[in-house]
């Protein structure tokens, strides 16, 4: 959205939900919606192949340490 030229303030409030009457805002988030839709679909894609290869596994201690 900014490379399309959208303002920090304008991105804001495009993702969320709250109700307006901004064109700009309702252009933006138009815009937002169709690009995590076609992002949606890769996700879909991606997630099928990892499931079907046995899926994600997860190997951890009861430590919560980054090291």
């Amino acid at each position: 959205l900014r490379k399309a030229g959208f303002t920090d303030e304008v991105i804001a409030e495009a993702t969320g939900y709250a109700e307006t009457a901004d064109e700009e805002i309702l252009k933006a988030r138009a815009m937002f919606r169709e690009r995590m839709d076609a992002h949606k679909v890769v996700c879909n894609e991606e997630a099928e192949k990892v499931r079907a290869v046995g899926g994600l596994f997860i190997c951890g201690t009861e430590r919560h340490e980054s090291r």
